[in-house]
């Protein structure tokens, strides 16, 4: 990845900033997102972060939660918010409630929780920037310009064979999940079908009636590469409201009704497996 100043970026399309530290998990995010057709943008700190978003005004900026020195994620997620409209998702390997709770009210769109696979980030990154792009009001902002040089610019993903910005190990990150099969707009798990386009769930041909909560909820389990979701991540990918997300029992009683709508096929499986871990979609 080029070093900040050296690269500037020329938009041709949506432009994502991927904040974090760590150069491997930065590299793994950009070539998803570069799959997903945004050119990417790379900032290592909160200072460096804001500067390249003032200059670049990204449409999508995936920061860190936990970024080290200095501001965290989550102040990096308010001060963005408090001049720009752009989508904010924060990520982390911690589930703590206070730290999803804060990053919501901070003015985030999304707060993820790793590890995902390659295609539940793509998911996850497109339900977010489905909302509305006027769902905040964009206060004035004061200063003039920051110059275009501060930024650094991700080059494009290549079709076939990795290229030196993002190493092969990055890109080797299967960006489908395991089990899941894709045909025609469908995405097929066994017996169980889902059109995400037109949110329609079929069990062997049988139509599942499913409220809007309770499919986007199996679209998580679908996209979670075999990994438990616990209860907290569930929520926060249903709930725009940091409140409404902090409050779990709605999620575990959505969970108990899909899980008795997929066993009302009568064929004696499970669907939805739940431990200590969380939940997951199995075959039996």
């Amino acid at each position: 990845m080029c070093p900040v100043g050296e690269t500037a970026l020329e938009r041709s399309g949506p432009v994502a900033l991927v904040v974090d530290p760590d150069v491997e998990d930065a590299l793994w995010v950009a070539g998803v997102l570069q799959a997903s057709g945004f050119e990417v943008l790379r900032a290592d700190d909160a200072v460096s972060a804001l500067v390249v978003a003032e200059a670049h005004a990204p449409d999508l900026v995936m920061v860190d939660a936990q970024l080290g020195a200095g501001a965290d994620g989550i102040e990096v997620a308010r001060r963005l918010r408090a001049r720009s409209t752009t989508f904010i998702v924060l990520h982390s390997d911690r589930d703590d409630e206070l730290d999803i709770v804060r990053g919501l009210s901070a003015g985030a769109d999304a707060y993820l929780l790793r590890p995902l696979s390659g295609r539940e980030l793509k998911v996850r990154i497109a339900a977010v920037m489905r909302r509305p792009a006027d769902r905040f009001v964009r206060p004035a902002v004061d200063g003039g310009p920051v110059p275009a040089s501060t930024a650094v610019a991700v080059p494009p993903a290549p079709s076939a064979a990795p290229s030196a910005a993002v190493p092969a190990a990055a890109a080797a990150v299967p960006v489908e999940p395991v089990g899941v099969d894709y045909e025609d707009g469908w995405v097929v798990f066994g017996p169980l079908r889902v059109h995400p386009d037109d949110a329609v769930a079929v069990v062997d041909d049988r139509p599942v009636a499913l409220n809007p909560r309770a499919f986007d909820l199996l679209e998580v389990l679908l996209y979670a590469d075999g990994h438990p979701r616990t209860a907290a991540d569930l929520s926060i990918a249903i709930h725009d409201d940091p409140e409404r997300a902090a409050d779990l029992s709605r999620v575990e009683l959505l969970m108990r009704g899909l899980t008795h709508t997929l066993r009302g096929d009568g064929s004696g499986r499970r669907w939805i497996e739940h431990d200590e871990h969380g939940y997951r979609l199995v075959r039996d």
